[in-house]
């Protein structure tokens, strides 16, 4: 959670994250940046949004390596919104393959 959610300023928080994705298009480190926007939409109750950049994060990281395990993270962070949504399948099977992906490391 990033010193602007702490302080109480949420929809700053998601302002520098999105900023942050931005600046880190074309680069390895585009996956965690989507990752952290999501988390911040996910604490400011944008749900769909928060799915939609977990599953950018996801495409990205398979596409950097496709049993890569920062996937787990992303995979967690997924599998907490459809908890969020009250979809708890949809989230069992995230958070099995978010296992499974540590297990492997």
């Amino acid at each position: 959670v990033s010193l602007d959610w702490m302080r109480g300023d949420a929809a700053r928080a998601v302002g520098r994250a999105t900023e942050t994705v931005r600046r880190c298009q074309g680069t390895v480190a585009l996956a965690s940046a989507l990752c952290f926007l999501a988390e911040q939409q996910h604490h400011l109750g944008n749900l769909a949004e928060a799915e939609r950049s977990y599953e950018r994060a996801l495409a990205e990281q398979r596409r950097l390596n496709a049993d890569n395990p920062d996937q787990a993270s992303s995979l967690r962070g997924l599998a907490r919104v459809h908890l969020s949504r009250g979809n708890p399948a949809a989230a069992e099977v995230r958070f099995r393959r978010a296992l499974e992906l540590r297990r492997a490391a």
